[in-house]
């Protein structure tokens, strides 16, 4: 699957993809491309710097393929004091 920005359609390189329950992981390529072998139903979690987590569960009767749409998060840090 492809994976892109939600707004702006570009394509998102480095997406960590993580398939808990078989304890796989895999990122996607400078074209937001990835690839994951899964053999049953699984749930993949999507996580990228600056946006939200995305979270889908597939089944093994699941399309081959899967396109992922990030949003970007509103990521506020707490301040630090020295």
């Amino acid at each position: 699957g492809t994976i892109t920005e939600l707004g702006s359609g570009e394509t998102l390189p480095g997406v960590i993809i993580i398939c808990p329950e078989f304890e796989i992981a895999t990122t996607s390529n400078n074209y937001g491309f990835y690839s994951i072998t899964l053999d049953s139903a699984a749930t993949l979690i999507f996580r990228y710097t600056g946006y939200e987590s995305y979270v889908v569960k597939v089944d093994e009767n699941s399309v081959s393929r899967l396109n992922v749409q990030l949003s970007s998060g509103e990521t506020t840090l707490k301040e630090i004091v020295i």
